[in-house]
Protein backbone atom coordinates (compact mmCIF):
# COMPACT_ATOMS: atom_id res chain seq x y z
CA UNK A 1 0.00 0.00 0.00
CA UNK A 2 1.24 3.45 -0.96
CA UNK A 3 -0.04 6.84 0.13
CA UNK A 4 -2.78 7.14 -2.46
CA UNK A 5 -3.64 3.57 -3.45
CA UNK A 6 -2.94 -0.12 -3.06
CA UNK A 7 -1.16 -2.16 -5.72
CA UNK A 8 -1.34 -5.88 -6.38
CA UNK A 9 2.09 -7.13 -7.49
CA UNK A 10 2.24 -9.22 -10.62
CA UNK A 11 4.90 -11.94 -10.54
CA UNK A 12 6.87 -10.17 -7.84
CA UNK A 13 6.91 -6.66 -9.35
CA UNK A 14 4.76 -3.54 -9.53
CA UNK A 15 4.78 -0.12 -11.19
CA UNK A 16 5.46 3.15 -9.36
CA UNK A 17 3.58 5.29 -11.88
CA UNK A 18 1.24 7.78 -10.18
CA UNK A 19 1.86 6.54 -6.65
CA UNK A 20 2.81 8.59 -3.62
CA UNK A 21 4.85 7.53 -0.63
CA UNK A 22 2.99 6.00 2.29
CA UNK A 23 4.74 8.39 4.70
CA UNK A 24 6.54 11.05 2.62
CA UNK A 25 9.21 13.31 4.09
CA UNK A 26 9.89 16.73 2.59
CA UNK A 27 13.37 17.59 1.35
CA UNK A 28 13.70 21.22 2.44
CA UNK A 29 17.34 21.59 3.51
CA UNK A 30 19.88 19.84 1.36
CA UNK A 31 23.17 20.31 -0.40
CA UNK A 32 24.34 19.09 -3.80
CA UNK A 33 28.07 18.52 -4.32
CA UNK A 34 28.95 18.08 -8.00
CA UNK A 35 32.32 16.36 -8.46
CA UNK A 36 32.79 17.36 -12.09
CA UNK A 37 33.77 20.42 -14.10
CA UNK A 38 31.22 23.20 -13.58
CA UNK A 39 31.01 24.00 -17.28
CA UNK A 40 30.23 20.36 -18.16
CA UNK A 41 27.38 20.35 -15.65
CA UNK A 42 25.91 23.81 -16.27
CA UNK A 43 26.47 24.18 -20.03
CA UNK A 44 27.16 20.66 -21.32
CA UNK A 45 28.10 19.97 -24.90
CA UNK A 46 25.27 17.44 -25.09
CA UNK A 47 22.75 20.29 -24.84
CA UNK A 48 20.36 21.80 -22.26
CA UNK A 49 18.70 18.44 -21.55
CA UNK A 50 22.00 17.21 -20.11
CA UNK A 51 22.39 20.16 -17.73
CA UNK A 52 22.28 20.04 -13.96
CA UNK A 53 19.21 22.30 -13.99
CA UNK A 54 17.36 19.86 -16.25
CA UNK A 55 18.10 16.98 -13.89
CA UNK A 56 17.00 18.98 -10.84
CA UNK A 57 13.78 19.92 -12.64
CA UNK A 58 12.99 16.27 -13.32
CA UNK A 59 14.08 15.10 -9.87
CA UNK A 60 12.03 17.68 -7.99
CA UNK A 61 9.07 16.92 -10.23
CA UNK A 62 9.23 13.21 -9.46
CA UNK A 63 9.44 13.92 -5.72
CA UNK A 64 6.46 16.25 -6.00
CA UNK A 65 4.42 13.49 -7.66
CA UNK A 66 5.16 11.34 -4.63
CA UNK A 67 4.00 14.04 -2.19
CA UNK A 68 7.58 14.91 -1.23
CA UNK A 69 8.03 18.67 -1.35
CA UNK A 70 11.53 19.44 -2.57
CA UNK A 71 13.13 22.86 -2.25
CA UNK A 72 16.11 23.93 -4.44
CA UNK A 73 19.45 22.68 -3.08
CA UNK A 74 22.59 24.56 -2.19
CA UNK A 75 24.93 23.59 -5.04
CA UNK A 76 28.68 23.28 -4.45
CA UNK A 77 31.39 22.73 -7.07
CA UNK A 78 34.77 21.78 -5.52
CA UNK A 79 37.55 24.33 -5.74
CA UNK A 80 40.96 23.35 -7.13
CA UNK A 81 42.72 20.76 -4.94
CA UNK A 82 39.71 20.58 -2.60
CA UNK A 83 39.00 17.10 -1.21
CA UNK A 84 35.58 15.46 -1.17
CA UNK A 85 35.41 15.76 2.60
CA UNK A 86 36.18 19.49 2.38
CA UNK A 87 33.54 20.04 -0.31
CA UNK A 88 30.90 18.24 1.73
CA UNK A 89 31.86 20.28 4.79
CA UNK A 90 31.39 23.45 2.73
CA UNK A 91 27.94 22.26 1.60
CA UNK A 92 26.99 21.42 5.18
CA UNK A 93 27.95 24.87 6.45
CA UNK A 94 26.25 26.73 3.58
CA UNK A 95 22.97 24.89 4.15
CA UNK A 96 23.21 25.48 7.89
CA UNK A 97 23.89 29.18 7.33
CA UNK A 98 20.97 29.50 4.91
CA UNK A 99 18.33 27.63 6.94
CA UNK A 100 19.62 27.89 10.50
CA UNK A 101 19.61 24.09 10.79
CA UNK A 102 21.87 21.28 9.58
CA UNK A 103 21.05 19.72 6.19
CA UNK A 104 18.72 16.77 5.98
CA UNK A 105 20.76 15.24 3.17
CA UNK A 106 23.83 15.86 1.03
CA UNK A 107 23.64 14.55 -2.52
CA UNK A 108 26.89 13.95 -4.38
CA UNK A 109 27.30 13.59 -8.15
CA UNK A 110 30.22 11.27 -8.92
CA UNK A 111 32.09 11.46 -12.22
CA UNK A 112 32.50 7.68 -12.38
CA UNK A 113 30.76 4.93 -10.44
CA UNK A 114 32.66 4.12 -7.24
CA UNK A 115 35.13 7.01 -7.54
CA UNK A 116 35.17 8.77 -4.17
CA UNK A 117 32.26 6.72 -2.78
CA UNK A 118 34.12 5.64 0.38
CA UNK A 119 35.16 9.24 1.10
CA UNK A 120 31.58 10.43 0.68
CA UNK A 121 30.23 7.88 3.15
CA UNK A 122 33.06 8.47 5.62
CA UNK A 123 32.32 12.19 5.56
CA UNK A 124 28.53 11.92 5.82
CA UNK A 125 28.21 9.02 8.27
CA UNK A 126 31.17 9.67 10.58
CA UNK A 127 32.27 13.30 10.31
CA UNK A 128 29.05 15.21 9.54
CA UNK A 129 26.34 12.88 10.78
CA UNK A 130 23.90 13.44 7.90
CA UNK A 131 22.62 11.01 5.24
CA UNK A 132 24.16 11.14 1.78
CA UNK A 133 22.99 10.01 -1.64
CA UNK A 134 25.43 9.35 -4.48
CA UNK A 135 24.56 9.71 -8.15
CA UNK A 136 26.66 8.76 -11.17
CA UNK A 137 26.75 11.66 -13.65
CA UNK A 138 26.14 9.53 -16.74
CA UNK A 139 23.24 7.61 -15.19
CA UNK A 140 21.61 10.85 -14.02
CA UNK A 141 22.14 12.53 -17.39
CA UNK A 142 24.29 15.33 -15.99
CA UNK A 143 26.88 16.35 -18.58
CA UNK A 144 25.74 13.42 -20.71
CA UNK A 145 22.73 13.00 -22.97
CA UNK A 146 20.05 11.70 -20.59
CA UNK A 147 18.78 8.19 -21.12
CA UNK A 148 15.13 7.50 -21.84
CA UNK A 149 14.66 6.11 -18.35
CA UNK A 150 15.63 9.23 -16.37
CA UNK A 151 12.14 9.50 -14.88
CA UNK A 152 12.47 5.94 -13.61
CA UNK A 153 15.99 6.70 -12.39
CA UNK A 154 14.69 9.68 -10.42
CA UNK A 155 11.86 7.54 -9.04
CA UNK A 156 14.37 4.96 -7.79
CA UNK A 157 16.49 7.69 -6.18
CA UNK A 158 13.31 9.08 -4.56
CA UNK A 159 12.75 5.70 -2.85
CA UNK A 160 16.22 5.87 -1.31
CA UNK A 161 15.93 9.53 -0.33
CA UNK A 162 12.58 9.14 1.42
CA UNK A 163 13.86 6.15 3.40
CA UNK A 164 17.00 8.05 4.42
CA UNK A 165 14.87 10.98 5.61
CA UNK A 166 12.94 8.63 7.91
CA UNK A 167 9.90 8.15 5.69
CA UNK A 168 8.06 4.97 4.72
CA UNK A 169 7.69 4.16 1.04
CA UNK A 170 5.06 1.41 1.31
CA UNK A 171 3.60 -1.09 3.77
CA UNK A 172 1.88 -4.44 3.61
CA UNK A 173 -1.74 -3.82 2.61
CA UNK A 174 -4.38 -3.45 5.32
CA UNK A 175 -6.06 -6.56 3.96
CA UNK A 176 -2.97 -8.48 5.07
CA UNK A 177 -3.42 -7.21 8.63
CA UNK A 178 -6.44 -9.50 9.17
CA UNK A 179 -6.21 -13.15 10.20
CA UNK A 180 -6.18 -15.50 7.22
CA UNK A 181 -8.71 -18.32 6.97
CA UNK A 182 -6.02 -20.52 5.45
CA UNK A 183 -3.32 -19.62 7.97
CA UNK A 184 -5.07 -18.44 11.18
CA UNK A 185 -3.07 -15.65 12.79
CA UNK A 186 -0.68 -15.55 9.83
CA UNK A 187 2.65 -13.87 9.20
CA UNK A 188 3.50 -10.22 9.40
CA UNK A 189 -0.12 -9.02 9.36
CA UNK A 190 -1.00 -10.82 12.55
CA UNK A 191 2.07 -9.59 14.41
CA UNK A 192 1.53 -6.03 13.17
CA UNK A 193 -2.12 -6.08 14.25
CA UNK A 194 -1.13 -7.08 17.78
CA UNK A 195 1.88 -4.75 17.96
CA UNK A 196 0.50 -2.59 20.80
CA UNK A 197 -0.09 -5.61 23.06
CA UNK A 198 2.79 -7.79 21.83
CA UNK A 199 5.52 -5.78 20.06
CA UNK A 200 7.91 -7.67 17.81
CA UNK A 201 11.28 -7.06 16.20
CA UNK A 202 12.59 -8.48 12.94
CA UNK A 203 16.39 -8.72 13.07
CA UNK A 204 18.94 -9.24 10.32
CA UNK A 205 22.57 -10.21 10.96
CA UNK A 206 25.55 -10.58 8.63
CA UNK A 207 29.35 -10.62 8.63
CA UNK A 208 31.44 -9.50 5.66
CA UNK A 209 35.08 -10.50 5.25
CA UNK A 210 37.93 -8.83 3.41
CA UNK A 211 38.62 -10.34 -0.01
CA UNK A 212 42.31 -9.48 0.44
CA UNK A 213 44.22 -11.75 2.78
CA UNK A 214 46.62 -9.64 4.82
CA UNK A 215 47.59 -8.87 8.38
CA UNK A 216 45.34 -5.80 8.35
CA UNK A 217 42.28 -7.61 6.93
CA UNK A 218 39.28 -7.16 9.24
CA UNK A 219 35.81 -8.65 9.26
CA UNK A 220 32.76 -6.40 9.71
CA UNK A 221 29.60 -7.49 11.52
CA UNK A 222 26.24 -5.77 11.14
CA UNK A 223 22.95 -6.08 13.01
CA UNK A 224 19.69 -4.39 12.02
CA UNK A 225 16.35 -4.40 13.83
CA UNK A 226 12.86 -3.21 12.91
CA UNK A 227 11.54 -0.34 15.00
CA UNK A 228 7.86 0.02 14.08
CA UNK A 229 4.59 -1.85 13.58
CA UNK A 230 4.99 -2.34 9.82
CA UNK A 231 8.68 -3.37 10.11
CA UNK A 232 9.61 -0.70 7.57
CA UNK A 233 12.02 1.36 9.68
CA UNK A 234 15.27 -0.14 10.96
CA UNK A 235 18.10 0.78 13.30
CA UNK A 236 21.62 -0.44 12.56
CA UNK A 237 24.71 -1.34 14.55
CA UNK A 238 28.08 -2.09 12.94
CA UNK A 239 31.25 -3.45 14.56
CA UNK A 240 34.74 -4.47 13.51
CA UNK A 241 35.14 -8.11 14.50
CA UNK A 242 37.85 -8.52 17.17
CA UNK A 243 40.78 -10.80 16.49
CA UNK A 244 41.67 -12.43 13.22
CA UNK A 245 39.75 -11.94 9.98
CA UNK A 246 37.16 -14.42 8.67
CA UNK A 247 35.60 -14.92 12.10
CA UNK A 248 31.96 -15.75 11.33
CA UNK A 249 30.44 -15.72 14.83
CA UNK A 250 29.47 -12.16 15.82
CA UNK A 251 31.59 -11.56 18.90
CA UNK A 252 29.92 -8.26 19.94
CA UNK A 253 26.37 -9.47 19.37
CA UNK A 254 25.30 -8.95 22.99
CA UNK A 255 26.27 -5.27 23.00
CA UNK A 256 24.79 -4.69 19.54
CA UNK A 257 21.50 -6.38 20.45
CA UNK A 258 21.24 -4.47 23.70
CA UNK A 259 21.67 -1.19 21.82
CA UNK A 260 18.91 -2.15 19.36
CA UNK A 261 16.56 -3.04 22.24
CA UNK A 262 17.25 0.31 23.91
CA UNK A 263 16.60 2.09 20.60
CA UNK A 264 13.36 0.14 20.18
CA UNK A 265 12.23 1.17 23.66
CA UNK A 266 13.06 4.80 22.91
CA UNK A 267 11.12 4.85 19.63
CA UNK A 268 8.04 3.00 20.95
CA UNK A 269 7.62 4.98 24.17
CA UNK A 270 8.87 2.35 26.57
CA UNK A 271 7.84 -0.88 24.82
CA UNK A 272 10.17 -3.82 24.29
CA UNK A 273 9.61 -6.63 21.79
CA UNK A 274 7.96 -9.78 23.11
CA UNK A 275 8.91 -11.69 19.95
CA UNK A 276 12.25 -11.51 18.16
CA UNK A 277 12.66 -13.13 14.74
CA UNK A 278 16.27 -13.11 13.56
CA UNK A 279 17.45 -13.85 10.03
CA UNK A 280 21.13 -14.76 10.04
CA UNK A 281 23.17 -14.76 6.84
CA UNK A 282 26.52 -16.27 5.97
CA UNK A 283 26.73 -19.25 8.33
CA UNK A 284 27.76 -22.63 6.98
CA UNK A 285 26.00 -25.79 8.11
CA UNK A 286 29.05 -26.78 10.13
CA UNK A 287 28.61 -23.65 12.28
CA UNK A 288 24.94 -24.09 13.19
CA UNK A 289 25.82 -25.45 16.61
CA UNK A 290 28.17 -22.51 17.25
CA UNK A 291 25.39 -20.05 16.38
CA UNK A 292 23.01 -21.78 18.78
CA UNK A 293 25.63 -22.02 21.52
CA UNK A 294 27.10 -18.50 21.20
CA UNK A 295 24.90 -16.04 19.32
CA UNK A 296 21.61 -17.32 20.70
CA UNK A 297 23.09 -17.10 24.18
CA UNK A 298 24.28 -13.54 23.59
CA UNK A 299 20.78 -12.51 22.45
CA UNK A 300 19.25 -13.96 25.61
CA UNK A 301 21.91 -12.29 27.74
CA UNK A 302 21.24 -8.92 26.07
CA UNK A 303 17.56 -9.28 26.96
CA UNK A 304 18.33 -10.17 30.58
CA UNK A 305 20.49 -7.05 30.88
CA UNK A 306 17.41 -4.89 30.24
CA UNK A 307 16.13 -3.78 33.63
CA UNK A 308 15.78 -6.25 36.51
CA UNK A 309 16.58 -9.40 34.53
CA UNK A 310 12.93 -10.47 34.07
CA UNK A 311 12.73 -9.58 30.39
CA UNK A 312 12.71 -12.86 28.42
CA UNK A 313 11.20 -12.47 24.93
CA UNK A 314 10.64 -15.49 22.72
CA UNK A 315 13.33 -15.83 20.06
CA UNK A 316 13.21 -17.47 16.64
CA UNK A 317 16.40 -17.74 14.52
CA UNK A 318 16.51 -18.62 10.83
CA UNK A 319 19.81 -19.07 8.98
CA UNK A 320 19.70 -18.03 5.33
CA UNK A 321 21.75 -19.61 2.54
CA UNK A 322 22.03 -18.30 -1.02
CA UNK A 323 25.30 -19.94 -2.03
CA UNK A 324 24.16 -23.44 -2.86
CA UNK A 325 23.63 -25.51 -6.00
CA UNK A 326 19.91 -26.26 -5.68
CA UNK A 327 17.68 -24.97 -8.50
CA UNK A 328 13.93 -25.33 -8.80
CA UNK A 329 12.11 -25.78 -12.10
CA UNK A 330 8.42 -25.75 -12.98
CA UNK A 331 7.17 -29.19 -14.03
CA UNK A 332 4.38 -27.47 -15.97
CA UNK A 333 5.51 -24.66 -18.34
CA UNK A 334 2.24 -22.84 -17.66
CA UNK A 335 3.33 -22.45 -14.04
CA UNK A 336 6.54 -20.61 -15.00
CA UNK A 337 7.15 -16.98 -15.92
CA UNK A 338 8.24 -15.71 -19.32
CA UNK A 339 11.89 -16.50 -18.62
CA UNK A 340 11.03 -20.08 -17.66
CA UNK A 341 11.68 -19.53 -13.94
CA UNK A 342 9.39 -20.63 -11.14
CA UNK A 343 6.99 -17.98 -9.89
CA UNK A 344 7.70 -15.79 -6.84
CA UNK A 345 6.31 -17.36 -3.68
CA UNK A 346 7.24 -20.93 -4.59
CA UNK A 347 8.16 -22.93 -1.46
CA UNK A 348 9.57 -26.45 -1.15
CA UNK A 349 9.53 -27.88 2.38
CA UNK A 350 9.71 -31.60 1.68
CA UNK A 351 11.41 -34.25 -0.46
CA UNK A 352 14.70 -32.43 -1.06
CA UNK A 353 14.80 -30.91 2.44
CA UNK A 354 16.55 -32.39 5.48
CA UNK A 355 14.79 -35.52 6.81
CA UNK A 356 14.52 -34.30 10.40
CA UNK A 357 15.80 -30.70 10.60
CA UNK A 358 13.51 -27.69 10.10
CA UNK A 359 14.34 -26.13 6.70
CA UNK A 360 12.71 -24.97 3.48
CA UNK A 361 13.56 -23.47 0.10
CA UNK A 362 11.81 -20.29 -1.02
CA UNK A 363 11.92 -18.49 -4.35
CA UNK A 364 10.56 -15.05 -3.48
CA UNK A 365 11.69 -13.02 -6.48
CA UNK A 366 11.14 -12.93 -10.23
CA UNK A 367 14.20 -13.99 -12.19
CA UNK A 368 15.42 -11.24 -14.49
CA UNK A 369 18.23 -13.15 -16.16
CA UNK A 370 19.26 -16.78 -15.95
CA UNK A 371 17.86 -19.37 -13.57
CA UNK A 372 16.55 -18.12 -10.25
CA UNK A 373 18.33 -19.37 -7.15
CA UNK A 374 15.99 -19.98 -4.21
CA UNK A 375 16.99 -19.03 -0.69
CA UNK A 376 17.47 -21.91 1.73
CA UNK A 377 16.20 -21.19 5.25
CA UNK A 378 17.14 -23.30 8.31
CA UNK A 379 15.13 -22.73 11.49
CA UNK A 380 17.61 -23.46 14.30
CA UNK A 381 15.72 -21.89 17.22
CA UNK A 382 11.95 -21.40 17.56
CA UNK A 383 10.81 -20.47 21.05
CA UNK A 384 7.71 -18.81 19.51
CA UNK A 385 6.46 -22.16 18.26
CA UNK A 386 5.51 -20.75 14.87
CA UNK A 387 4.00 -23.16 12.39
CA UNK A 388 5.91 -23.85 9.18
CA UNK A 389 3.24 -22.06 7.15
CA UNK A 390 3.46 -19.04 9.44
CA UNK A 391 7.23 -18.67 9.12
CA UNK A 392 7.17 -19.19 5.37
CA UNK A 393 4.45 -16.58 4.87
CA UNK A 394 6.14 -14.15 7.27
CA UNK A 395 9.42 -14.53 5.38
CA UNK A 396 7.73 -14.11 2.01
CA UNK A 397 5.90 -10.95 3.11
CA UNK A 398 9.17 -9.34 4.23
CA UNK A 399 10.66 -9.73 0.73
CA UNK A 400 8.13 -7.15 -0.51
CA UNK A 401 9.24 -4.54 2.03
CA UNK A 402 12.67 -3.67 0.65
CA UNK A 403 12.58 0.13 0.51
CA UNK A 404 14.87 0.56 -2.52
CA UNK A 405 12.90 -1.50 -5.04
CA UNK A 406 9.47 -1.94 -6.61
CA UNK A 407 9.82 -5.71 -6.72
CA UNK A 408 10.27 -8.51 -4.23
CA UNK A 409 13.85 -9.42 -3.34
CA UNK A 410 15.53 -12.83 -3.14
CA UNK A 411 15.97 -13.01 0.65
CA UNK A 412 14.15 -11.67 3.71
CA UNK A 413 14.52 -7.88 3.84
CA UNK A 414 16.22 -7.79 7.29
CA UNK A 415 19.03 -9.95 5.86
CA UNK A 416 19.32 -7.66 2.84
CA UNK A 417 19.63 -4.61 5.09
CA UNK A 418 22.24 -6.32 7.27
CA UNK A 419 24.20 -7.16 4.13
CA UNK A 420 24.11 -3.49 3.04
CA UNK A 421 25.09 -2.32 6.53
CA UNK A 422 28.08 -4.68 6.64
CA UNK A 423 29.32 -3.40 3.29
CA UNK A 424 28.80 0.17 4.47
CA UNK A 425 31.05 -0.69 7.39
CA UNK A 426 33.58 -1.99 4.89
CA UNK A 427 33.37 1.32 2.97
CA UNK A 428 33.86 3.32 6.18
CA UNK A 429 36.82 1.17 7.14
CA UNK A 430 38.39 1.84 3.75
CA UNK A 431 37.62 5.56 3.93
CA UNK A 432 39.37 6.27 7.23
CA UNK A 433 42.36 5.17 9.25
CA UNK A 434 40.58 5.10 12.61
CA UNK A 435 38.31 2.06 13.07
CA UNK A 436 37.32 2.88 16.65
CA UNK A 437 34.17 4.68 15.42
CA UNK A 438 32.87 1.42 14.01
Amino acid sequence: TYGNRSITPEKGAWNLTQVSMYDPKHLERWGLVVLMDERDAVQPRAGPAASLDAFLHDFRGVLGERRMRCEPPVVVFPQRNETIKESMDVAYKLVERKHGQPPQLIMVVLRVKGEGYNDVKMSSDVLLGVPSQCLVAQNAGIGFLPKRGRQQYCANVALKVNAKLGGVNSVVSNSEMQPSTQFPGHGLGWMARDFDQAPFMLVGADVTHSVVKSENARSISALVGSMNRSATQYATRIRVQPGDSNVEIIKNLQDMMEELLLEFRRRTNGKVPERIVMYRDGVSEGQFEAVIAEEYGMIKQACLSMGDGSYKPKVTILIVHKRHHTRLYASNPHQADRSGNILPGTVVDGDICHPYEYDFFMNSHAGIQGTSRPAHYHVVVDENGFSQDFLQLLTYRTTYMYARASRSVSVATPVYYAHLAAFRGRALLAGGDDVSSL
